[in-house]
């Protein structure tokens, strides 16, 4: 924080400057119709202005306040190192020097985006804004006033100008946002105005908000795994351990299969094997008509790669088309310099696109007998007079990781509403209804009078049913 108001005390020195230049080329501050109107006198003073200069840039002021600013300009400078030293010294790194780390940023673009940011933590410099663009409505800074207060006239504005370019590195990543004017609905390049993300902003701060596109779909989980986590990742957990051991040349992890519990807990296990926080992203969710899946990926690897995590993308389904995903999503998976996890149920052909990076395809299907019987017996914890059960429970119901989970909370509530002690027959009917989704249908009672069970559970009578309504 202290590297970031060091950084804004460099800019406010810029303004300072730039607006001690207009007023002594005679621009008036105080006139409450700047912008408004254009005298004879103006537009004779415009059209003698040379070709790319502000007011500002054909101003000389005194060299006494010249020198003055130069002065404070270097001792800005000599803060914002001593506050990047002291956060290294503390085993930090200052945000800003990570953005401009992670995302290839030089000096004129971060004064660029600090620019842009000002007013989101100030009003006041809204006011300076609206004064040095002659215009009190404009609030916001535009592509033209960041040239005024960081380049010299002519050659050297234009030379800047891609780096407000689409592909540029401050709007690639989406790190600022360029809008037209509302006043002119096709404005001139110039005249576009910066925006800071406010997921940005708040990452800044200290604090991770996701980002709007994302809306509530994305979850930055700690670098956490419980035991339950362990043991439904369990046979997945071999192959994502040797991709674990070979950092800096990571496959992208394909989770595919029926056990959706199994993947997320892999998925958490790995996180917490390697440190790292995991973004947790559920795309069915974050995509609609206003976020294509394109945008909705390449901001949550944009968050990932701030907030040093591993992105977890579920329900990767739902971005095949013909058994594959569309090749601008795989371009974008594989050129994301981390580590990257999709999850979906279906498998699907990777094509359309030339990559060096390797895919590592990773099953999770139903477990098998010894697994499904840990699962049992893990769900049930203590429970009492379930023990013998069990092996007849795995070996009779194919059931995933989730459904064995979702069966003895649903025996547990079938036992409750009797007010009787959980028991085989309340463990069977469980798997049973959760193995079969006709069974438990929307017209069948939740809890009929309880069937007898024989041995192990073969159930002696049907589910009470009741008619459907019509």
């Amino acid at each position: 924080m202290q590297h970031l108001l060091c950084e804004l005390a460099r800019i406010d020195a810029l303004i300072r400057r730039e607006v001690m230049r207009w007023q002594s080329v005679g621009q008036n501050p105080n006139d409450d119709f700047r912008g408004l109107r254009i005298t004879d006198d103006d537009a004779v003073a415009l059209s003698a202005r040379p070709f790319g200069v502000s007011w500002g840039q054909i101003a000389r002021l005194d060299s006494k306040i010249e020198d003055g600013f130069t002065r404070s300009l270097a001792e800005a400078e000599r803060k914002i190192v001593a506050a990047s030293d002291a956060a290294r010294l503390a085993g930090d790194m200052p945000r800003l020097e990570r953005l401009e780390a992670t995302f290839g940023l030089d000096r004129f673009d971060l004064d660029v985006l600090l620019i842009a940011l000002a007013p989101a933590l100030d009003n006041r410099y809204e006011r300076l804004y609206g004064y040095l663009q002659d215009d009190i409505t404009r609030r916001r800074p535009s592509v033209n006033l960041a040239l005024d207060l960081l380049c010299g006239p002519d050659a050297d504005r234009l030379r800047r100008l891609p780096r407000f370019a689409d592909d540029a590195p401050l709007f690639a990543h989406r790190l600022l946002e360029r809008i037209p004017d509302s006043a002119n609905a096709k404005p001139s390049p110039l005249n576009y105005i910066l925006l800071p993300d406010e997921s940005i902003i708040a990452w800044l701060l200290g604090d991770y908000r996701s980002h709007p596109a994302l809306r509530a779909q994305a979850r930055l989980l700690p670098p956490v795994a419980t035991a339950t986590d362990r043991l439904l990742a369990m046979s997945a957990w071999p192959d994502i351990e040797r991709a674990a051991a070979q950092p800096g040349h990571w496959p992208l992890l394909v989770f595919h299969g029926v056990n959706e519990a199994g993947q997320e807990a892999a998925a958490r296990q790995l996180a917490a094997a390697i440190h790292r926080p995991l973004l947790h992203v559920n795309l069915p969710g974050a995509i609609n008509s206003e976020s294509s899946p394109l945008i909705v990926l390449n901001i949550a690897l944009r968050d990932a790669r701030l907030t040093g995590a591993i992105p977890f993308f579920t329900g990767w389904d739902s971005c095949l088309a013909d058994g594959a995903p569309p090749p601008t999503l795989l371009a974008a998976l594989c050129a994301h310099p981390d580590l990257a996890i999709v999850a979906g149920r279906a498998g699907w052909q990777a094509r359309g696109l030339a990559r060096d990076r390797q895919i590592l395809w990773i099953e999770f299907a139903i477990p098998d007998y010894p697994h499904r019987a840990e699962l049992w017996k893990h769900f049930l914890g203590d429970a009492p007079s379930t023990d013998s059960a069990v092996a007849a429970l795995a070996s009779q119901f194919y059931l995933t990781a989730e459904q064995i989970r979702d069966s003895v909370a649903s025996a547990k509530d079938r036992a409750a509403q009797h007010g009787s002690a959980l028991g085989p027959d309340d463990l069977f009917y469980a798997a049973r209804a959760h193995s079969n989704p006709a069974f438990n249908s929307p017209w069948t009672s939740l809890f009929p009078t309880k069937p007898t069970a024989s041995k192990f559970g073969r159930l002696s009578s049907r589910p009470t049913c009741r008619a459907r309504p019509m």
